[in-house]
């Protein structure tokens, strides 16, 4: 009796999945895009198609249509997938999405109204500017909260960048406050580092007489090694920034024989939260993969000489960059590029 129990309720909840699936199927066909007879559909390279009749469903479901290419009719009536018609139709409005974008650029460069927006409020018609040379459209936007999402066209040198893609808000919030801190920080620092590169230049044409170490190169570490229970700080950050290079003194014949990092000037930016997000199209992800989920994530900004000191000489460079500062998965501070925008590295004399 047990036994017979068992099936039954087997076969109830297989009947109940069966019958859900064919209910999402059902729906997801619903809302797919129908054709009506003498509609007249754009599909591309040049073609479109008069639909007379459509039948079947899901996949299998097709049109009879006649091929018009430049308005003059190609061959005659014949049977084609619906799907591939409206995949056709996609691509098209995709183009034309595209070509608008640019066309609205290209006349805003012209009338100067592509100033990014200094408080954006991430409505249409908004442009801000999202590092790495990008400016981005903002085309329209839905949903609230944290689900808040906006639909951008990104363009660089005047031309777009591939099609239309949705960012969260508070994604584009963060590029924009970091561009806006770079653009500050530069303004900030400018004096300084004026001065900074005088006194290099001055060093360096007295560098035969003058020790390494007095080279603008400091070879001691800017910090105490950092314990695991430290709170973060900007120590903290420059210590782990320095271990990062000092990973280079590894012994090898080619390898410097000591690392020095001067700072020039750091920065601690606002932290974040690595939240967990599901993206349409690409499920769960982390705003940084490299960091366990839901971990306090500091930015810093820095720009700083690194002295790398060989056997038959000295060399410098002038390195600007974002680090993102976290607690591994094993619970010890750890500090890498951002990734967002590429470092830039000046080679000093």
């Amino acid at each position: 009796m047990k036994k017979q129990n068992l099936y039954l309720l087997v076969l109830l909840s297989a009947l109940t999945f069966s019958a859900l699936a064919v209910s999402f199927t059902a729906v997801a066909h619903d809302n797919q895009r129908k054709f009506t007879p003498g509609e007249k559909v754009e599909v591309g390279g040049g073609q479109s198609v008069e639909i007379f009749q459509c039948r079947g469903q899901g996949s299998n479901e097709e049109c009879e249509v006649q091929f018009f290419r430049d308005g003059q009719p190609e061959g005659g009536k014949v049977w084609f997938s619906a799907d591939s018609i409206r995949n056709g139709e996609e691509r098209v409005k995709a183009a034309r999405e595209r070509d608008a974008a640019e066309a609205r650029y290209v006349q805003g460069q012209k009338l100067q109204t592509l100033a990014a927006t200094a408080h954006p409020k991430f409505q249409a018609g908004e442009y801000i500017e999202t590092g790495g040379g990008i400016t981005e459209e903002i085309l329209e936007c839905r949903g609230a909260g944290a689900d808040r999402e906006c639909k951008t066209q990104s363009f660089r040198d005047s031309a777009p960048v591939g099609g239309g893609n949705w960012r969260y808000v508070s994604d584009l919030q963060r590029d924009v406050n970091r561009v806006q801190s770079y653009k500050r920080n530069d303004d900030q620092t400018e004096g300084r580092d004026a001065a900074h590169e005088n006194v290099a230049d001055a060093i360096d044409k007295n560098a035969q007489n003058t020790p390494a170490q007095d080279r603008t190169c400091n070879f001691e570490p800017p910090a105490p090694e950092p314990a695991n229970s430290d709170l973060f700080s900007a120590n903290l950050a420059k210590r782990k920034i320095y271990d990062g290079y000092k990973l280079n003194v590894n012994g090898t014949v080619s390898a410097p024989l000591r690392v020095g990092v001067l700072f020039v000037s750091f920065q601690v930016d606002q932290s974040y939260k690595n939240i967990v997000r599901n993206r349409p199209g690409v499920g769960a992800q982390r705003i940084n993969d490299a960091a366990p989920p839901n971990a306090t994530i500091y930015r810093v900004k820095s720009k700083h000489v690194v002295c790398e000191e060989y056997r038959d000489g000295l060399q410098r460079r002038e390195v600007t960059s974002d680090y993102d500062c976290f607690k591994n998965r094993d619970g010890e501070w750890a500090c890498g590029s951002s990734g967002d925008v590429p470092p830039r590295i000046i080679q000093l004399k």
